[in-house]
């Protein structure tokens, strides 16, 4: 068992910002995280691909992972190993908005809670 990452955020199925609010709100998600998890179905379009291109360009560590290849299990599993290899200690869960794919946001749901599952919170020592 890994230790549990903190997730930070999680940007799946939201309703979209006004203007171009959105492109800020995810370069922030992108350079306040320590690595991204990214569920899309299909196609990476939108804000999903622009995640992808922040990443890249803020050179920072990203899975991409399409719910028609893999199943929530697996997915989980994937992210969790993205965790550890990169040691990740603020994960950034992102992915389309519920138009574009209705079904998302309770695969996500599904793919977080198996993460969490898999991970340990780690004791500490009460201060003294």
């Amino acid at each position: 068992m890994s230790s549990l990452p903190v997730l930070c955020h999680m940007d799946v199925g939201t309703a979209r910002p006004v203007g171009g609010q959105y492109r800020q709100r995810t370069l922030k998600n992108v350079q306040d995280s320590d690595g991204t998890a990214i569920l899309f179905s299909q196609k990476l379009s939108g804000g999903t691909k622009l995640t992808r291109d922040l990443c890249i360009r803020e050179k920072k560590p990203f899975v991409v992972l399409d719910a028609t290849q893999i199943s929530e299990s697996a997915a989980a599993a994937a992210i969790v190993r993205f965790v550890e290899e990169n040691e990740i200690q603020v994960l950034n869960v992102a992915g389309p908005r519920a138009n574009g794919w209705p079904e998302g946001y309770a695969f996500a749901l599904g793919v977080v809670g198996g993460v969490i599952g898999r991970c340990q919170v780690p004791l500490r020592s009460p201060s003294p």
